[in-house]
């Protein structure tokens, strides 16, 4: 609606306004009307149960003010405080106007994030703890509720640290491991309002490298490269080994040699924690066997 001043038809009405009433009818008297809501401002947890207050109308005549109304309603009636946002409530009588701020937030946080840890990538098997020769996926998964059955602002990220670091922000809901070593992270989630969750503790161990290896021969030598006496090989156990998740099994085909062999190639394996498999050579002769001297003697 609109209204007009006319300075014929109000001459001497500087400072007045023209308003419609409750009932339609215009008023010339608004100057002289006030109305008030206490207090002017609300802060709401979402689903919090919350009843508009009513505000008052008060009438100023000859300096003197008196409260003609305590039940004015404001507009709109009602709030609902399942929705995140801000409400201006508009009272409204005879042309006096008050208004109320209502603002209605999330201050609960997420529930801590649950961690599903996949062998390789999101589609490899569960990772269920111990040693792994490859990368190591994780995938985070929080939900943001006020209260059951009312979601709050929602996930707005995902954070990650590693032990003795700070957390960082994930560009998403997963991340992929491919550190070696055994690394012990916490991740957490953030909603849209800025409520941080607990964080979620896990470990996963890397172990991408393979083992060194390394074949000694012991026994009396002779000849290069032969061995005049039983042939015993072993792996060197200063070249022998593993830094990561450490030795788990070495066999050798041919520990030991007797008789008399040429060129015998034997093989170790070595097999770390995480399924790493290193293969080393060595090349043996052996000859135990003392040469025999056939003679004759002639004479006259």
């Amino acid at each position: 609606y609109s209204c007009l001043i006319c300075k014929d038809y109000n001459p001497k009405g500087e400072g007045k306004a023209c308003e419609f009433d409750e009932n339609n009818n215009i008023t010339m008297e608004t100057k002289n009307y006030r109305v008030e809501v206490e207090p002017s401002e609300y802060t709401l947890n979402q689903g919090e149960d919350f009843t508009l207050p009513y505000g008052k109308a008060y009438y100023t005549k000859d300096g003197v003010e008196s409260l003609v109304s305590d039940t004015v309603v404001g507009n709109p009636k009602m709030i609902d405080t399942n929705k995140i946002g801000e409400t201006t409530v508009v009272y409204v009588y005879k042309g006096a106007r008050a208004e109320l701020k209502i603002t209605v937030v999330d201050n609960v946080n997420p529930s801590v994030p649950q961690v599903v840890l996949r062998l390789d990538n999101k589609k490899g098997k569960l990772y269920s703890g111990g040693w792994h020769n490859g990368n190591i996926y994780a995938e985070y998964k929080s939900t943001d509720y006020s209260k059951k059955g009312i979601l709050g602002s929602g996930i707005k990220e995902y954070q990650l640290k590693q032990e003795g670091g700070s957390f960082n922000t994930l560009t998403a809901n997963n991340y992929t491991h491919t550190t070696n070593g055994e690394t012990i992270y916490e991740v957490r989630s953030i909603d849209k309002s800025a409520n941080i969750s607990e964080a979620n503790t896990y470990k996963v161990m890397i172990d991408k490298e393979k083992p060194t290896c390394e074949l000694t021969v012991s026994g009396t030598k002779g000849n290069d490269p032969w061995y005049t006496s039983t042939a015993t090989i072993s792996f060197n156990d200063e070249k022998t080994t593993d830094t990561i998740s450490g030795l788990k099994t070495k066999t050798i085909d041919s520990p030991t040699i007797k008789g008399s062999v040429k060129n015998k190639k034997i093989t170790g394996k070595v097999t770390d924690k995480a399924g790493n498999t290193t293969r080393c050579y060595k090349t043996v002769s052996v000859d135990t066997i003392n040469p025999k001297v056939n003679y004759s003697v002639s004479g006259g």
